[in-house]
């Protein structure tokens, strides 16, 4: 049977110590959320949405602008929903159409040649979505 090593017990000493932190936590959290709601909100957070009335100026978050862009540009929007469920299942398929042995990108030149396309596309559709209007 091994020896047991002298030190500190985890219970009661460690435990009451993270339940005080926790607590001062907590109390800190709460006070600030109670006492302050305006120190980390602007005050038009506080206004009633209007669900009629759209903002000329709004976005989506910057992971969606790829997709926003392309249907921007797409003059018809079940063709442009179309391009990006087709996108969805190339990338979906392309590990059973890859099933070549070499996995050098530099001997592979076709799937890097589509792979930074892919990647650039998707940067240029993103920095156009953020700046057009």
């Amino acid at each position: 049977m091994a020896k047991r090593e002298k030190g500190i017990p985890f219970y009661p000493h460690f435990i009451i110590e993270d339940v005080v932190v926790i607590l001062v936590y907590l109390i800190m959290f709460l006070g600030i959320i109670f006492f302050l709601p305006l120190l980390f909100f602007p005050p038009e957070a506080f206004e009633r949405a209007d669900p009629f009335v759209t903002p000329a100026h709004i976005k989506p978050e910057w992971y969606f602008l790829a997709s926003y862009q392309l249907l921007k540009v797409v003059p018809n929007k079940i063709l442009g929903v179309s391009l990006q469920i087709l996108a969805m299942v190339f990338l979906f398929i392309l590990p059973l159409i890859d099933r070549g042995p070499e996995r050098h990108p530099l001997r592979r030149p076709l799937f890097t040649l589509l792979a930074v396309l892919g990647l650039l596309s998707v940067v240029g559709l993103s920095v156009w979505g953020f700046y057009s209007e």
